[in-house]
């Protein structure tokens, strides 16, 4: 095949992206002999793009250009005119490339930065900018050829004359990461094979074509949460540059910004929150229709979150799936803070989609299923993940006779929220809060008393023969004389017996925590919580937690992190959760509900990604109630991206973190090998909302 490649300097209008496409794209010329014609807008300059199956047609052409191109007829006399020819080998179209690399992603879900990355790997090609012109520059492909009525394409339209010449096309733009073109080297110098890197948003919709044309092809599928994704499409229909289709009929005024799907038609007039939801829901089900049919070891995803969360594992991961050397210039570009993209409107916040008056959060309701079908994307489906149904042999308890004693002052009195259950069980005045104790040690007298700070209920289990106790302490009372030794100082560690100071204090203490956390929340969508929970009811949830993993009754992994135990609302769990409510309440300024409960015990190695959750988990209340940390002390840090930037906090044993899960995206870094946690996690709604609970 023939290329021939004319360049024509002007500083006339034709040169920008909307006159190219008006007076070329629209007007492909009929000749014999012609396979794909392309023009572009460069700087100061218009560059067309001739494919021809033979030299003579080629000529022929080039003898009446002014004839065949009347728009460029005007320009083609002048002296800033140069015209190159160049022989495209179709047996080197065919064999050179090896394993293409497409990302494909939905409009403005952050494939411009990722593939700005990538593409500092020295080893990747590229075809300077994207290929949305060579597929209109092919008549059999061209949008107004096919009566604009999507640009979708399917392994139907890839036959092989088809194949053969989106090869050539492709051949005689690609150019090496120093920017030259392939064309401009001496045939003897050509790489025997060349590794492609290519980023087209039209090509979501694109997937089977692609993978017809080359079968040994890789895809990155990446993805970014719904509203943000939407909102960002949003900002830029508003944006002069990033109209797609400057010349779209029966579209009002025209102008047509990212992928054209089938069915557009059907949004004229629409509101844009609704055109944009279109274009994701299209996007996306086009890949991951098209992915679901594709061997799983030529495709991968990545999320934008994690993306933006740690770039350099990411990148990382993803040179490892492609099979690509990441190179000291990749390797340098990760040691410094992600720039903002080429393509950014405003700048980038997690809650964006909160402050626009255009989004309508309706819209993404019955986008729903189709987002949970990209989380699980590739994801192990094999559920280990227990849920409240399951049994397990081991019972909770917090025996008093097991505390470490803790030295008291004199003046200790009967803790005045004390509460006695002889018989065990709860207290009748409290069985409203006090719920799911299915799982409790049974048939021992029990001890019930309340955290000041927190309002939560800490059970305590005595032996039989300490039932003389129950008639003893006399809440609010001064503790017994009679009452000493390391019993006496059992029951102050568990609070029991304490002082009004010591109550006063802790009541304060969480005043001032709930007005902090409030403080903070509204800031910066999450809030820490130290020194939330009590030591006692700490250590008695890990022994737990850890009796069950021992005994083989809670399975490692589950499918969001690989090196993690969980369950989904295991009772003692549920127990604590609907204890919280009113705590949290007011941290959150507002009234809340729960919804469900899904405790959590990492081991060595574990890294939760970067994600956001789903709608049940607006507000989440994470506690660590156990760590086994490493030699060196290295912290596992839980990281947010907030509008203010990427924040982390550390918890101790006992504290908590509160956070909007729906609005910032969290994850956690790899552990070290020997660190293990034990957290529980609390998901809340607003009273009002009227989802599925569990």
């Amino acid at each position: 095949m023939h290329c021939l490649t004319l360049r024509i300097e002007t500083a006339s209008g034709l040169s920008d992206k909307s006159g190219v496409q008006r007076n070329f794209a629209q007007r492909l010329p009929s000749l014999r002999g012609l396979r794909a014609r392309s023009w572009r807008a460069r700087p100061f300059a218009l560059e067309g793009q001739y494919l021809f199956d033979d030299e003579p047609s080629l000529r022929c052409f080039y003898a009446a250009l002014a004839d065949h191109e009347p728009a460029a007829a005007g320009l083609l006399n002048g002296v800033n005119v140069t015209a190159r020819t160049d022989l495209l080998p179709e047996d080197v179209a065919t064999t050179i490339f090896d394993r293409p690399v497409f990302i494909v992603s939905a409009p403005r879900a952050g494939s411009t930065i990722l593939y700005e990355l990538l593409a500092k790997c020295d080893t990747l090609w590229s075809i300077d900018g994207e290929m949305q012109h060579i597929i209109d520059a092919i008549p059999a492909l061209n949008l107004y050829r096919r009566g604009c009525r999507s640009q979708a394409l399917d392994e139907t339209d890839a036959d092989g004359e088809t194949a053969r010449i989106v090869r050539c096309c492709l051949l005689a733009a690609i150019q090496s990461h120093s920017g030259r073109k392939l064309l401009e080297r001496a045939r003897c110098n050509w790489p025997a094979r060349i590794r492609l890197l290519e980023k087209t948003p039209e090509n979501a919709l694109r997937v089977p074509f692609l993978y017809q044309v080359f079968p040994d092809a890789r895809f990155i599928y990446l993805s970014r949460d719904l509203r943000q994704n939407v909102v960002s499409i949003i900002e830029a229909w508003k944006h002069p540059g990033f109209i797609a289709i400057p010349h779209l009929p029966g579209w009002p005024d025209a102008q047509w910004r990212f992928l054209l799907p089938d069915g557009w038609r059907n949004y004229r007039g629409r509101p844009l929150c609704h055109i944009a939801a279109f274009q994701w829901a299209a996007a996306n089900k086009a890949i991951v229709d098209a992915l679901e049919a594709i061997p799983t070891d030529q495709w991968t995803t990545i999320s934008y979150a994690n993306l933006i969360a740690d770039p350099a594992a990411e990148i990382e991961r993803l040179c490892g799936f492609i099979e690509v050397e990441m190179g000291a210039r990749l390797r340098a570009s990760l040691q410094r803070a992600l720039p903002l993209s080429a393509t950014t409107i405003t700048p980038p916040s997690p809650i964006k989609w909160k402050h626009n008056p255009d989004f309508d959060p309706a819209v993404t309701k019955p986008l729903q299923p189709l987002a949970g079908r990209i989380r699980s994307l590739g994801v192990n489906t094999a559920d280990t993940v227990r849920r409240a149904h399951h049994m397990t042999s081991v019972r909770f308890a917090c025996h008093v006779d097991q505390l470490a004693p803790a030295a008291l002052a004199d003046d200790v009195i009967v803790a005045p929220s004390l509460r006695v259950a002889i018989a065990g069980g709860a207290p009748l005045g409290l069985l409203g809060k006090l719920r799911h104790r299915e799982r409790f040690q049974a048939d021992h007298p029990m001890l019930w008393v309340e955290d000041p700070a927190t309002e939560v209920w800490t059970p305590l289990w005595l032996h039989h023969k300490q039932a003389w106790l129950c008639h003893m302490l006399q809440p609010g009372r001064a503790a017994p004389a009679a009452l000493t030794g390391r019993l006496r100082e059992q029951l102050g560690a568990a609070g029991v017996l304490t002082t009004v100071e010591a109550i006063h204090e802790r009541h304060a203490y969480g005043s001032d925590l709930c007005q902090a956390g409030r403080r903070n929340l509204s800031e910066l969508r999450y809030c820490g919580l130290p020194n939330l929970l009590d030591p006692v009811l700490c250590t008695a949830l890990a022994r737990y937690y850890n009796t069950m993993i021992e005994k083989d009754e809670w399975p490692l992994g589950d499918a969001q992190v690989e090196r993690r135990h969980g369950w989904h609302n295991e009772r003692i769990a549920q127990f604590l959760h609907y204890q919280l409510v009113d705590f949290v309440s007011r941290v959150a300024g507002k009234k809340l509900k729960p919804t469900y409960a899904f405790s959590s015990a990492y081991r060595g190695g574990a890294r939760l990604d970067a994600h956001m959750d789903r709608e049940q988990c607006d507000y989440t209340l994470s506690l660590l109630i156990n760590e086994s940390p490493p030699v060196d002390g290295a912290p596992w840090p839980l990281w947010f991206e907030t509008p203010a930037g990427k924040h982390s906090i550390v918890l101790r044993v006992g504290d908590g973190v509160l956070f909007r899960g729906c609005e910032l995206p969290h994850w956690r870094g790899s552990a070290s090998a020997e660190h293990e946690q034990i957290n529980l996690l609390f998901h809340f709604v607003p009273t009002q909302w009227s989802g599925v609970i569990d």
